[in-house]
């Protein structure tokens, strides 16, 4: 495919978890080239790989998480609802690329403000948490999209 664009790509490999205050140190190789051939040759290209990028999305399998808003913020009773501790930022680094979103509006719950990320059964005698407002995170997939070009990710509201 002639693209007439510069791709400029710091590949990193991390290989382990990081937490909270864990670091680790790894070496970048930075490619930049217009060539689209090499681009692909180095599996840049439809989520990593060239393969992918005569399937249908249906015929993809990616990975995600449930409740993927609750690693917003803390929440109250983490325990009880909390099933994720990466916010979406760091699960999109960590290539996570299926977002199972429980939305929820309200003002009356305890830590809601408009339209939330949450989890819970029973919002109507407040058995349900809010984990963050929709329109950051939805600005934070935009972001992070607009720096990973070829990568897609699809978002499922429940």
């Amino acid at each position: 495919y002639p693209w007439s664009f510069k791709l400029t790509v710091y590949s990193c490999e991390i290989g382990v978890r990081l937490d909270h205050g864990a670091y680790h140190d790894t070496e970048c190789v930075l490619f930049n080239s217009s060539d689209v051939r090499v681009n692909i040759s180095l599996g840049f290209e439809c989520n990593g790989r060239y393969e992918f990028c005569w399937l249908r999305l249906d015929q993809i399998m990616f990975p995600g998480t449930h409740n993927s808003g609750t690693g917003q913020k803390e929440g109250m009773a983490r325990c009880a609802s909390k099933n994720q501790d990466m916010d979406i930022v760091e699960q999109l680094e960590f290539g996570i690329r299926f977002f199972d979103l429980d939305v929820i509006y309200s003002k009356s719950l305890v830590g809601c403000s408009g339209l939330e990320t949450g989890h819970g059964s029973h919002p109507d005698i407040s058995l349900y948490q809010c984990y963050g407002g929709m329109v950051v995170l939805l600005r934070q997939i935009a972001q992070w999209l607009d720096r990973h070009a070829t990568e897609v990710v699809v978002l499922h509201f429940g």
